[in-house]
């Protein structure tokens, strides 16, 4: 947090530890909430601010997506006029985030959500990664999600 209330230009900033404050584009460091549950050693994540053509939201286990459904789509809610979810850029994004599943190095939870979309000018990226039983459906085959949930909840050994 030291480092971030330093940061003299917009950026997106986000604690890496819980909710302590929103996260969201902060025009400078300056502008982050101070108080006792923000030390100046607090973790935070600062990132540079993207333009996310399209968001996705893919319900994985066992290091497959089992589910997935775009939810956001050039700032705004990713459904047509008729309330079906857009489907347009899902097989891309599906694939994007298997090759991410596949690599032995990218560690993940047995089952959580993982949110990826694809930056302006960039391509698909990370998000950020979520628990599965904390996580919208928005237009995922709920059918498909349960078994993911039952993975995330299951007590361990």
């Amino acid at each position: 947090m030291k480092q971030a209330r330093e940061c003299p230009e917009p950026r997106f900033i986000k604690s890496a530890a819980g909710k302590e404050f929103d996260a969201r584009v902060y025009d400078s460091g300056k502008d982050l909430p101070r108080g006792q549950m923000i030390s100046d050693s607090l973790p935070v994540l600062i990132q540079e601010i993207v333009r996310w053509e399209v968001e996705c939201r893919c319900f994985v286990s066992e290091r497959s997506v089992s589910a997935a459904s775009s939810y956001w789509r050039d700032g705004k809610v990713s459904r047509g006029e008729n309330g079906i979810w857009l489907a347009d850029e899902l097989p891309e994004a599906m694939e994007f985030c298997n090759a991410l599943l596949s690599d032995p190095n990218v560690r993940v939870p047995d089952a959580c959500v993982i949110d990826i979309g694809a930056i302006q000018g960039k391509g698909w990226a990370v998000i950020e990664c979520n628990a599965a039983w904390s996580s919208g459906l928005y237009g995922c085959d709920g059918a498909a999600v349960l078994p993911v949930l039952r993975r995330a909840c299951r007590p361990k050994p």
